[in-house]
Parts: C-alpha cells; sequence; structure tokens
C-alpha cells in the first residue's frame, strides 16, 4: 500500500547471515517522502505520530533526532532547550 502525503511507512527488512536471522526496521531520513516533520501546526498530531513511529528509541534518541524532523526555526527551538542538553558535559 503507497503512503498518503504526511505519512511515515516503515519497511521491516529480513537480513540472513548464515544461520542467524534478524530484522532491519528502516526508519525514513529527514525530507524523505513519508517521514514524519512537523512545521508548527497540529503539535499534538506530530507528537502522537512521532512517539509511535519512534517507540523503540530512548528518550534521549528521541529528543536528539527531533529537530530534523522540524521546520528549521523549530529545530533550531528544540536544541534551545535545556532537555536537549541533559546529559552532556
Amino acid at each position: 500500500m503507497a503512503a498518503r502525503a504526511g505519512e511515515t511507512t516503515m519497511k521491516i527488512v529480513p537480513v540472513q547471515a548464515g544461520a542467524i536471522t534478524s530484522t532491519l526496521s528502516l526508519f525514513p531520513l529527514p525530507h524523505q517522502l513519508g517521514a514524519a516533520y512537523f512545521e508548527g501546526i497540529n503539535v499534538t498530531e506530530f507528537l502522537v505520530h512521532w512517539e509511535d513511529v519512534t517507540m523503540d528509541w530512548i528518550d534521549k534518541q528521541r529528543i536528539k533526532k527531533m529537530p530534523l524532523y522540524c521546520e528549521t526555526t523549530l529545530g533550531l527551538y528544540i536544541k534551545e532547550l535545556v532537555i536537549y542538553h541533559e546529559g552532556e558535559s
């Protein structure tokens, strides 16, 4: 099924190496068709979607990657938040 505009799709690709089989989940890159993107409207919708597609990520990863999936000014704002820099020395 093709993704509609604004929807994110994830493709599960089985990888086989000898007798060991694992599954990779491919996450869309920023600005790639189907990637989550926040332009400043419908913040709740974006956050619910973001949490769904990043459910296997730790919170630090979610926060560090989020600016890449936002309009530039919003991404810069996120990078100024204290939580973005927590844990840095």
